[in-house]
């Protein structure tokens, strides 16, 4: 599809009245447990006044990597709630660190991910790819949560990112991944939707890559059975080979939207068995009405936590009692190395009661080379008794402090079992509120926690405190 540059840049913090870099400078303090660096972010961008009000700093899809010359850098995908919808569309922001600052490098007006694109996955050495952003009105004039294009960016370094709008049509893509699904050796993009398109009986669609990141949707999964014209919701997918044929296969999980149908429920796995780019399903496994609840699989990740050589399937779910996700959490499904999947005894399940737990990523958090689960939380404002406690008062210009207890956040791999222990890993922040993100990120050879907080002081611009936690483990 088209092709998007690079729109606005505004180098360092820029003054609206002076145009004169501001310097970030963070506040380190070291504890027993950790080292938290804290930097507060003014964003002085023209539309400030109209665009960064409410809750515009979000940390699904926000990533923080190591740009191509070396230089730490976030992508900043903030989210605002305008009422009544749409939601106000907020630029994409990118920052560098210098010398242990954060500074503004550029806004990117015409990239708004609504939300803040709750799934981000990589795109080959320097590229990712989100998807589940918006919301915004559809061409009928109805709200969709949300309704967007899929977005790809490659990062060119200091900054700068070179976008692609990968599909033609808005949608719901809820979940996508990226994988050679022709076998040319160029990466594709497949992803899946809630219903708010309906071309692709499958409800995946892929988009194939031309050359050049030039996106053409194409169908290329051959339906089986009648019955995958009720397999609508689909919530997610992944793309890897998990039966060893050297060709990816592609997972989805679907997310019900409170039906029973058992289809609707289920993990499928779709293989190319005469490698045309042609595919087909290889297994159909009912595993969500085991489960219980209305609700299905939000993400999926792969990881061989057995060490038998093949990957095992890392499923986030969601579930409800009351027409509400109202707990979840995850189960992983055991790979018999032909991509044949059956549940393993590892559950673990979270009630909005402690967190929403909202992404999780497998990321080595004790530096002990193996993955560990870690939540990417939103906190529950009328549950802040177990992330985030110790607090009373509202999310507003009279913040109460209030401590964070990052505990709840990790499972420790421990020999195949994943478990959450008391790492002590708990720290007060003055007005700790306004915290309402919080996302782990390996960055080189450290991990962290980024947490952000917002702050509603000043009319005219729109500040946020950047806060990195770094455990001691």
């Amino acid at each position: 599809m088209k092709s998007i540059s690079k729109f606005i840049c505004y180098i360092g913090v820029v003054s609206l009245m002076s145009c004169e870099k501001t310097d970030i400078v963070p506040i380190k303090t070291v504890e027993d447990k950790m080292v938290v660096n804290v930097s507060e972010i003014t964003f002085n961008h023209p539309k400030s006044i109209d665009i960064f009000k409410g809750i515009p700093v979000s940390s699904n899809g926000t990533i923080n990597v190591i740009d191509p010359y070396g230089k730490e850098t976030i992508v900043l995908t903030p989210s605002n709630q305008k009422t009544p919808v749409p939601w106000i569309k907020v630029p994409t922001i990118t920052l560098t660190k210098d010398n242990g600052k954060w500074n503004v490098m550029n806004y990117y007006d015409d990239i708004n991910f609504g939300m803040g694109g709750r799934d981000v996955q990589k795109f080959g050495e320097n590229g990712y790819v989100w998807f589940d952003t918006g919301p915004e009105l559809n061409t009928n004039g109805q709200y969709s949560f949300p309704y967007n294009h899929i977005y790809m960016g490659i990062m060119k370094g200091n900054g700068v990112m070179e976008w692609t709008q990968v599909s033609k049509d808005k949608s719901f893509y809820h979940g996508g991944y990226s994988g050679d699904l022709n076998h040319d050796g160029k990466l594709d993009i497949a992803s899946v939707h809630m219903g708010t398109t309906s071309n692709n009986i499958e409800r995946i669609h892929t988009f194939i890559n031309g050359g050049n990141n030039q996106f053409e949707q194409r169908d290329i999964i051959v339906p089986k059975a009648v019955k995958k014209e009720v397999s609508y919701s689909a919530g997610t997918l992944i793309i890897d080979d998990v039966d060893g044929d050297k060709i990816p296969e592609i997972i989805k999980g679907d997310y019900v939207h409170f039906q029973t149908d058992i289809i609707r429920h289920s993990i499928e796995v779709y293989t190319d068995p005469d490698k045309d780019g042609k595919y087909t399903e290889l297994y159909f496994h009912p595993v969500m009405s085991k489960w219980g609840g209305d609700i299905g699989a939000a993400r999926l990740k792969l990881y061989d936590y057995d060490n038998d050589g093949d990957k095992d399937l890392f499923v986030k779910f969601e579930q409800n009692t009351s027409g509400l996700a109202n707990y979840g959490g995850i189960r992983v499904l055991n790979n018999n190395g032909k991509g044949i999947f059956t549940e393993s005894n590892i559950k673990i399940d979270i009630t909005l009661e402690q967190f929403i737990p909202a992404e999780f990523d497998l990321l080595d958090v004790d530096n002990d080379n193996d993955l560990d689960i870690v939540f990417n939380a939103f906190k529950n404002f009328n549950n802040p008794d177990q992330l985030i406690y110790d607090y009373s008062g509202k999310v507003d210009d009279s913040m109460s402090d209030a401590t964070v207890n990052f505990d709840r956040l990790i499972y420790i791999n421990e020999n195949g079992n994943f478990v959450n222990k008391n790492l002590g890993l708990q720290k007060r922040f003055v007005n700790g509120s306004g915290i309402v993100w919080i996302k782990g990120f390996r960055v080189g050879n450290k991990f962290k926690f980024l947490c952000f907080q917002n702050l509603y002081q000043h009319p005219s611009t729109y500040r946020t405190k950047i806060i990195e936690v770094y455990p001691n483990l």
